[in-house]
């Protein structure tokens, strides 16, 4: 069997998952202090099989302490015209707007101080970094996923400590400029605005793609495309960024040490350059952000060098493991994260891969030639492989030629465009641009190519979602069959093969409804989904989600307007009464009315109560007669083709984590009734597409 360093990370996962994957909050008393046992019991068991399974029991109780460890304060409800005061500890930039991070912010409607995420009106005049302004906003509470298996805004939400997110009613009020605030935030922050007010606008987001962090510069076209051609991860700081920029740098501070003779006589200058290299990378890492795939990439890096220094081998699986392990120490919640699978993912497969490949063998120049293109091919074939389960899982859609756009484009940002956007961003600080409109010259040769390839048919396929449990089978096999060097290591195949069979057999809905029933999505023949409504500023991610969950791209319009008189079909048609407020949905094997005014329903409640198997409304209906067929559970809830009916879980601590903290209001003010004006409707939508974080937003 492997050595125990190599699985205990794996298992150690395993019991982070099962306790992420729960419907329902455990109920378990003092889970730190049981951690504590359970630590120090894995070095007194000798037994090899008793060991990983305490390691997998460790990270459930672990999960569960360093989650009631975080403590977030939150919206309790949606809060429109509320006034909110702060400073500005963070500011991230997209392509049309602009949002700001304002830590322990009042308002005048909450007397709980809350980390508030805020859009602010296009048009607006960008604050600085540590600026404490006031803004007039709407708030909006994080929500529970839409429908089972869809992303949970809420848990990202308060992994993040982020209390609220909203939009700004009309521009911000600056208050006190120049306040305290980070270092690397205000860097950050005046990097971005000095190069956009000299540079090009290619220029500019590419210095904020792949050196600032800001994951949504580039417009949503280009991003389409560049996710169309499989490109998605070149554009988004991930663990390619710091391999490639640390290489860079080190080739440059090798060089310059083997220049100073004196100093590199009795120790290699690679040594030098390997301190050198880090401490830059360090700067990287702030500068950038910290996501999760950088930090990953920036803890291998550490313990490379840490190698090569020792004079030991820089990369192992073992390496990879400890790196592993000591991340979900740290944020438990990223095991389930897509940044984090990834990133271990391509990463475990080229070690896995090329790791025995150490042996030297002279080439002639056409041979070396012919060894640096099959080992691209190869690298970006093998991290393809290992990672496409979870972009499967995650983003619910492949790029069929994102091998042919790796090869063409890779080697041009490895050599082009992502060194000259570094030492562009670099010399920007001293007032010389030249380097990055170079990179932006090189990015639109490159957006040439990346134009034609995603133009090509078919060139991005929309996949079924896959269950978290039939992808974690298929990752732990995967790793079972590649660790274990003996022959039972085949027996791993089996469950891999039945989670493929299931993820295309498995049923899938073909009715979504929102937690307060107001947007509605139904199967129609075509197989695509028809919604009530265009958008819902209430229900932000509802019809992306429902969209991803069918495999299918983000409806036109004509498949989101309302019901009308209903739409027929074969299998699926829906017939509306009167008016588009009362629809009776039929399929093959039960019918269901959807409600969706109170006028409505008190008119034709007995007649949905003999006609119908299912009555779906926003109102809690109080009718014994026909209490069987009244869903009344307000929760998110899809129903299946058998009639099953299956509800989103919204009852886990992130969902209605426990509050305490208490400041006075800004000003006397009473809660206003929930109600706004259409343009405050349509600013909320706009508002709310770039609430997804980076990693769970299907942008890329």
């Amino acid at each position: 069997m492997p050595n125990i360093a190599l699985v205990a990370p794996f298992f150690f996962a395993i019991g982070i998952a099962i306790y992420f994957g729960l419907s329902s909050e455990p109920i378990v008393a003092y889970p730190a202090i049981i951690s504590a046992l359970l630590a120090a019991n894995l070095f007194r068991i000798k037994n090899y099989y008793a060991r990983i399974v305490l390691f997998a029991v460790l990270g459930f109780f672990y999960s569960i302490a360093w989650t009631q460890a975080v403590h977030v304060e939150t919206a309790t409800r949606p809060w429109r015209d509320i006034m909110v005061q702060g400073t500005v500890s963070r500011i991230s930039y997209a392509h049309d707007r602009t949002r700001v991070f304002i830590p322990n912010a009042i308002t005048d409607k909450d007397t709980r101080p809350m980390t508030v995420r805020i859009t602010l009106a296009k048009g607006d005049v960008k604050p600085n970094v540590g600026d404490t302004i006031n803004v007039r906003a709407t708030l909006l509470r994080p929500q529970p996923p839409d429908s089972p298996g869809a992303f949970d805004f809420a848990k990202w939400s308060y992994f993040n400590r982020i209390g609220a997110s909203g939009f700004a009613q009309e521009n911000h009020r600056v208050l006190k400029q120049g306040g305290k605030a980070g270092f690397f935030q205000k860097l950050r922050n005046d990097i971005h605005t000095n190069i956009a007010a000299n540079a090009s606008r290619e220029a500019t987001w590419l210095a904020d793609s792949l050196v600032l962090g800001h994951s949504r510069a580039m417009s949503r076209e280009e991003a389409e495309r560049i996710r169309a051609a499989g490109l998605a991860h070149v554009f988004s700081i991930s663990g390619l960024h710091m391999t490639v920029i640390g290489g860079w740098i080190f080739i440059i501070f090798n060089f310059l040490f083997k220049l100073a003779t004196p100093l590199t006589r009795r120790i290699p200058s690679a040594k030098f350059a390997a301190v050198a290299t880090w401490l830059c990378l360090i700067a990287y890492l702030l500068i950038s952000g910290a996501g999760i795939a950088t930090t990953r990439a920036f803890a291998m890096a550490s313990l490379g060098f840490l190698a090569l220094i020792a004079g030991r081998r820089a990369l192992s699986l073992r390496i990879l493991c400890l790196c592993m392990f000591g991340l979900l120490l740290l944020r438990p919640h990223y095991a389930l994260e897509a940044g984090f699978q990834m990133s271990f993912a391509a990463v475990f497969g080229l070690i896995y891969f090329f790791g025995g490949q150490r042996e030297y063998i002279k080439r002639t120049r056409m041979q070396k030639f012919g060894r640096l293109f099959y080992l691209a091919f190869m690298t970006s074939l093998i991290s393809s492989i290992f990672t496409m389960p979870f972009i499967a899982h995650h983003f619910r859609a492949i790029a069929i030629y994102g091998e042919i756009g790796n090869l063409l484009c890779l080697s041009i940002f490895s050599f082009l465009i992502l060194p000259l956007t570094l030492f562009g961003t670099i010399a920007s600080l001293f007032g010389y641009f030249g380097l990055l409109e170079l990179g932006a010259h090189a990015y639109r040769f490159t957006y040439e190519i990346i134009t034609y390839i995603s133009e090509m048919p078919n060139s991005l396929v929309y996949i079924p979602s896959i269950p978290g449990w039939t992808l974690a089978v298929m990752a732990l096999g995967a790793a079972f069959m590649l660790l274990v060097k003996e022959r039972i290591r085949w027996i791993a195949a089996a469950p891999i093969i039945l989670s493929i069979i299931y993820i295309f057999a498995k049923p899938y809905p073909i009715l979504y409804a929102s937690r307060d029933r107001q947007v509605v999505a139904l199967m129609t023949d075509s197989g695509n989904l028809r919604f009530n409504m265009p958008r819902s500023p209430d229900n932000p991610f509802a019809i992306s989600s429902w969209s991803g969950l069918n495999a299918e791209p983000f409806p036109k319009r004509e498949m989101r307007r309302a019901f009308g008189k209903g739409f027929g079909g074969e299998k699926y048609s829906l017939r509306c009464i009167k008016t588009s407020d009362t629809c009776i949905y039929t399929t093959p094997k039960w019918t269901a009315a959807i409600v969706l005014r109170f006028v409505g329903l008190v008119h034709n409640l007995d007649y949905l109560c003999e006609n119908t198997d299912y009555i779906i409304s926003h109102h809690i209906i109080d009718y014994p007669e026909c209490k069987a067929k009244i869903i009344n559970e307000m929760k998110p809830l899809v129903i299946y083709k058998s009639g099953r009916i299956k509800f989103a879980k919204a009852n886990r601590h992130w969902h209605n984590p426990p509050q305490r903290n208490t400041v006075p209001r800004l000003g006397p003010s009473d809660p206003q009734p929930d109600e706004r004006s259409p343009q405050e409707q349509n600013s909320s939508q706009e508002a709310s597409q770039d609430q997804y974080p980076p990693e769970s937003q299907p942008y890329f």
